[in-house]
């Protein structure tokens, strides 16, 4: 079919085929394809093309489902990035000599594609070993084809999702002259058994191997410093080495790894927030790395941690669990005698108490150790009355008995009337409580500078002061102390969903992660003055504060420090802060005055997420990062300016912001990600400079009232073209 009538033709360029049945021939005379001239033509079959083009558009046949064969004649020289996405029954694919550039994911989800060849001469483009390279860069792997990609020496990068969702691949192998693995390059690679990684490599890309179920096995190199995130999550590892050298592991990146049985950290690494989280993880060989609570969150087969760090170091939560018994194991069978596991089980008993009716063996132990004095029963009988669990009972009582039985209650009452005069005479003394009673109340740790950080509050009131020194030692941190997740029993879970009110001690510089988390009924709190750091989750799911003042030093603030706070109506992100980190005021529902200082330079994923009250938000001119989803689901946003140190609006950054009207996006920006302004319900103008060159598909996606206002010839207008958006030109013109 070539009937001119069915083709718009300006310039020699064809803007759009209206219709098309079969096979069809473009007239000669056209040197471009447009972008997406062609798209979602699904009766498309074949397609000839005339002698004399030059150039195929972005997206110019994307969708086309039945496109069976493309002939790209010589001289051609330029195919648009996604210009045949989505062409499910194209089988091969030849390139002319005289092509010199190719955009990105080209023939992505073209899923019967086994054969891609480049003609003789071409100095540009190669295709060797099932690999189609651009000069020493693998830009893919056709999706059909099946078998090993031996990646041939000299090619130094690997471009991002080079073998996405390619499930005929079983083996990749790649030379040592690999340095750069790009994002998601070999994720969801569902048959991929053999994973070979380069040895100068140092850097892998978020989501690498994400989703490689088959991938059993993988030997990280030593040259390797940085593991992205989500790099091999939901994959098929059963035991995994991190080498020494290696500085950090980000987020997520063993996640769901559901047949990860043995890990090993070997040095001195930091391991992010759930990198391990609902992993299968059963033993963990731990050197010095540093890790948070939630590193191995929801690991529940988790049983055998060897550390090389004390048990005191370690973070509450799994792994500090899993090392305590394994400690106890040890010593019970003769296999290792360690004192300061003994000390701080020993110190730590009654914390552990909780712990102890659950795992039997440790309840054995302490009273095995001689670590359980008469005064320690009755709060094991308690506990395990609390926990309703019978055979502990039994098990404690054998013990008291063993031990002497029950203490006289005449002598207690006459040593507790002593004790009670002796602690009321230190406090006239020294206007605090003793150690002994505080120990009581508060679990801490001293840190080697002398200082102390609180870790747990055990006591039962609502109203509660934390104390400014222990002993002599200034309490200068809280970790942990309030908040849910690191309540040791379901009675301090109650305690402290009750607390109402805390004064924190004047000398404190530090709220770390989970200090308040889930602590629904606090209403008041002041932050002292010398505070330089708010760690993740510490105020999240504190639904019932109203008003939280940041002071001035506060200098870092972690992941979700705020989310959840539903009853903010306000806040101000104090002036030395330069990264609002992730989900900092995620589902913060009534909070609708927001702000931010002046040296703010990024903020991360879902920062404001299902902020529904948020109207009107200023960014600082420094902002030059933004996450995605920062402003998902603020439903009553109307306003939003954004910087001119903008790049790049990342995925779904105004979703469903139904009430936003208007949106003008600063010059500089070059990138618009998917589903930026999806279901924008009330979207009537978004402005965009020429300085935007990529546009995703869906970034409008579920709008039906939005105009794109942009200058004449810009990538903007094309894309509005494309996807029949209404369309107003500015009068500057694209630069």
């Amino acid at each position: 079919m070539s009937d001119l009538k069915n083709f718009i033709i300006e310039n020699d360029t064809l803007i759009r085929c209206r219709r098309a049945g079969g096979a069809v021939t473009v007239p000669e005379g056209v040197t471009a394809i447009g972008e997406g001239a062609f798209a979602d033509l699904v009766d498309l079959t074949a397609v000839r093309l005339p002698d004399g083009l030059r150039a195929v558009g972005e997206y110019a046949f994307s969708g086309c489902t039945g496109l069976g064969e493309a002939n790209l004649p010589e001289g051609v020289e330029e195919i648009g990035t996604g210009a045949f996405t989505g062409c499910g029954r194209l089988t091969a694919v030849a390139l002319p000599k005289s092509l010199k550039k190719l955009g990105r994911e080209v023939f992505r989800d073209c899923a019967r594609l086994t054969e891609i060849t480049v003609a003789a001469g071409n100095k540009v483009f190669r295709f060797e070993n099932g690999l189609l390279i651009r000069r020493k860069e693998v830009l893919c792997w056709p999706m059909g084809r099946a078998g090993a990609a031996i990646v041939p020496e000299g090619v130094q990068k690997i471009a991002r999702l080079a073998f996405a969702a390619c499930k005929g691949v079983t083996e990749i192998i790649l030379p040592d002259s690999v340095t750069e693995v790009g994002g998601e390059a070999f994720t969801q690679c569902k048959n991929l058994r053999r994973l070979r990684l380069s040895k100068g490599l140092t850097k892998v890309g978020s989501g690498m191997a994400c989703g490689c179920d088959a991938l059993t096995e993988i030997d990280l190199p030593d040259s390797l410093t940085d593991i992205g995130e989500y790099t091999f999550s939901e994959s098929g590892l059963t035991s995994l080495t991190i080498p020494a050298g290696v500085t950090i592991v980000r987020r997520r990146a063993f996640a769901v790894c559901r047949d990860l049985r043995e890990v090993t950290v070997a040095g001195d690494t930091e391991l992010a927030y759930e990198v391990f989280a609902r992993s299968g993880v059963e033993t963990l060989r731990l050197g010095k790395g540093k890790l948070v609570s939630s590193t191995f969150e929801g690991c529940d087969r988790l049983t055998a941690v060897y550390a090389q760090q004390p048990l005191a170091a370690l973070p509450k939560g799994e792994v500090k669990d899993a090392a305590i018994m394994t400690a106890v194991r040890r010593i019970a069978s003769g296999e290792e005698r360690s004192e300061e596991v003994l000390k701080y089980i020993k110190n730590q008993r009654r914390h552990l108490f909780p712990m102890a009716v659950r795992e039997p063996e440790l309840l054995r132990f302490m009273a095995a150790e001689g670590m359980l004095t008469a005064k320690d029963y009755p709060l094991l009988l308690a506990e395990a009355e609390a926990q309703q669990n019978t055979a502990a009972k039994a098990a404690i009582l054998e013990y008291q008995n063993r031990a002497g039985g029950p203490p006289d209650p005449f002598e207690e009452m006459e040593e507790a009337y002593k004790k009670a005069e002796r602690v009321a005479a230190y406090i006239e003394k020294n206007g605090t409580l003793p150690v002994s009673e505080l120990k009581k109340i508060w679990s801490y740790r001293k840190n080697p500078d002398g200082t102390i950080t609180v870790t747990s509050y055990k006591g039962e009131e609502s109203e509660v002061t934390v104390p400014d020194v222990i002993g002599k030692s200034p309490v200068t941190a809280i970790e942990g102390t309030f908040g849910l997740y690191t309540a040791a029993s379901e009675k301090y879970m109650a305690v402290r969903r009750a607390v109402r009110r805390v004064t924190l001690p004047k000398g404190l510089k530090r709220i770390g992660a989970y200090s308040f988390s889930g602590c629904g009924q606090l209403q008041s709190i002041q932050i002292p003055e010398g505070v330089t750091e708010i760690g993740q989750r510490a105020f999240q799911g504190c639904k019932s504060l109203r008003r939280l003042v940041l002071p001035a030093p506060v200098r870092k603030i972690g992941g979700h420090a705020f989310a959840g706070c539903a009853g903010l109506t306000a806040f101000a992100v104090p002036e030395g802060v330069g990264v609002l980190p992730d989900c900092a005021f995620n589902e913060c529902r009534k909070l609708s005055d927001i702000t931010l200082p002046a040296g703010l330079t990024e903020i991360g994923m879902g920062a404001f997420d299902k902020c529904a009250a948020l109207r009107n938000v200023v960014l600082p001119d420094a902002v030059a990062v933004m996450g995605s989803g920062v402003f998902r689901e603020c439903a009553a946003l109307i306003r939003v300016v954004l910087p001119a140190s903008l790049k790049l609006l990342s995925y779904s950054t105004f979703a469903s912001c139904s009430a936003l009207r208007w949106v003008t996006v600063p010059q500089g920006v070059t990138e618009i990600s998917s589903f930026v302004f999806y279901n924008c319900r009330s979207l009537e103008r978004v402005t965009l400079p020429g300085s935007v060159t990529d546009i995703a598909d869906k970034a409008f996606e579920h709008n039906t009232r939005a105009a794109i206002q942009a200058p004449l010839g810009s990538a903007a207008e094309a894309y509005a073209r494309k996807y029949r958006i209404k369309f107003e030109p500015m009068e500057e013109t694209a630069p």
